[in-house]
């Protein structure tokens, strides 16, 4: 039997989902490392923040060995940019997936020989994934979040993504 989760690490601490989910994990009594571009408003014995743009995977890189025991990675991060087909900003798109796919991939990468059996890897997706008018850009890269859960090599309880609504 694994041992259970004790230690989560959760990016876009900061706001929204997923500072709903740090503060969730920190009621459970779970130790939190929250990683975010500005801090968040939480004060907590079990709470660590580290700064970190995803973008930069250097920082990123920093960040994840700052944080030496990792049982679950849930990401959390994520923007959304809408306009309709005709329309659509090329930067835009490229910074969504740059941010809900390859830092998703570039943190699994890092983690992946440092996670044991029983740890856990969560995805926020969207339910906008399957489709929404003038939000093509951003469903594709939850989507593409979501796929990647999927196929993250390893125990079958690695795999996991939520798409919540709100």
């Amino acid at each position: 039997m694994p041992e259970p989760i004790q230690s989560v690490l959760v990016t876009g601490a900061s706001s929204g989902i997923g500072k709903a989910i740090v503060t969730r994990l920190l009621e459970q009594g779970l130790q939190v490392t929250g990683l975010s571009r500005r801090a968040p408003d939480l004060q907590h014995p079990n709470f660590t923040w580290r700064e970190c743009d995803l973008n930069d995977f250097a920082a990123l890189d920093k960040a994840l060995q700052q944080t030496p025991h990792i049982d679950a990675l849930i990401h959390a991060a994520g923007f959304m940019r809408t306009a309709p087909l005709g329309e659509l900003n090329d930067a835009d798109g490229q910074a969504m997936w740059h941010l809900h796919v390859a830092a998703a991939s570039h943190m699994v990468n890092a983690l992946y020989p440092r996670l044991r059996a029983g740890s856990r890897i969560l995805m926020i997706g969207s339910r906008t994934m399957q489709g929404a008018a003038g939000r093509s850009q951003y469903a594709a890269s939850k989507a593409a979040r979501r796929c990647k859960a999927w196929f993250v090599p390893g125990p079958s309880n690695w795999r996991h993504a939520a798409s919540p609504s709100t």
